[in-house]
């Protein structure tokens, strides 16, 4: 869902999240590691990062 409202739609030129709110969505912020007071939530949260990382030089690669 978040993905969806934060995609630029060619029919609008703007997300759907901009259309409701009236601003362009957040930026999701980096996570630094090990600032989490439960592992497995510092856990997921490195994950993530390593897949936006990924995500990034894929998008690089294309």
């Amino acid at each position: 869902e978040w993905s969806y409202n934060t995609s630029l739609h060619s029919s609008t030129g703007m997300t759907p999240y901009e259309g409701v709110y009236g601003f362009p969505p957040p930026s999701i912020p980096r996570y630094e590691g090990g600032t989490a007071e439960d592992d497995s939530v510092d856990c997921e949260l490195r994950t993530r990062e390593e897949v936006l990382e990924s995500l990034k030089q894929n998008i690089v690669k294309a």
